[in-house]
C-alpha cells in the first residue's frame, strides 16, 4: 500500500514531462521520409551507377528496374541496406 502513492506520483511526472501524448521512441527518429529517400538514392547510385560518358563521367546512369527494386528495399529497411 506504501507503493501505490509513489506510483501515481511518478505517473503524473512521466505525464508532465511528455504533455503531448507522444512516445519516447518516436523521438529518437530523427531522419524524416524525405531524409531517407535521399539517402537511399545517393546510396543506390553510388552502388549501381555507371559512368555516363557523354557527361565526362560526372552523371551516372541505371536500369530504372534495378533502381526501384533496390530503392524500395533500402526505404523498407529505413537506409540499413546501404
Amino acid at each position: 500500500m506504501k507503493f501505490l502513492p509513489l506510483a501515481a506520483v511518478i505517473v503524473l511526472f512521466v505525464g508532465l514531462l511528455d504533455p503531448v501524448g507522444t512516445a519516447f521512441v518516436s523521438r529518437a527518429s530523427a531522419e524524416t521520409q524525405d531524409d531517407v529517400q535521399l539517402k537511399c538514392r545517393n546510396a543506390v547510385f553510388r552502388k549501381y551507377g555507371q559512368p555516363r560518358p557523354e557527361y565526362g563521367g560526372k552523371g551516372r546512369r541505371i536500369p530504372s528496374a534495378l533502381f526501384v527494386r533496390a530503392f524500395d528495399q533500402c526505404v523498407a529497411s529505413r537506409g540499413k541496406s546501404f
